[in-house]
């Protein structure tokens, strides 16, 4: 959260046409490069940046969607200033709401610490997260 900002500008600088959509591709060298951290984020991102589908209507009138290989930059990051802002309010009503802001992002949480945990052991040692 402390680097939307900066994730903002450089997904800005890279999207083509002022459109908040990038590749899968484009999304994964952003995040590493403005973050920094060199983990491959194409294995993360169906846990934590769904793609944009798009509906298409068939002559039998029946709708399908269809994967547009692209993922809408704002809401990917908007999601985790939701996520944060429930957490906030827990500060004046309890932890409740911070148990389910940190349950919102299981998955991913669980999809990074798979990635760190390269023995395969069900932890991440102090070495692998440091390496990781």
């Amino acid at each position: 959260v402390s680097h939307k900002g900066r994730l903002r500008e450089a997904f800005a600088r890279a999207a083509p046409h002022n459109e908040q959509r990038v590749s899968i591709d484009v999304w994964a060298e952003v995040i590493q490069r403005t973050l920094n951290l060199h983990i491959d984020w194409r294995v993360l991102q169906p846990a934590i940046a769904p793609t944009v589908k798009r509906a298409a209507v068939s002559a039998d009138g029946s709708v399908s969607f269809r994967d547009s290989g692209l993922i809408d930059y704002a809401k990917f990051l908007d999601q985790f200033t939701l996520q944060l802002a429930r957490g906030e309010d827990a500060a004046s009503g309890g932890r409740v709401r911070n148990a389910e802001a940190l349950y919102a992002q299981l998955s991913a949480m669980r999809a990074v610490l798979e990635l760190l945990d390269t023995d395969r052991s069900g932890s991440v040692s102090r070495a692998e997260f440091v390496t990781g």
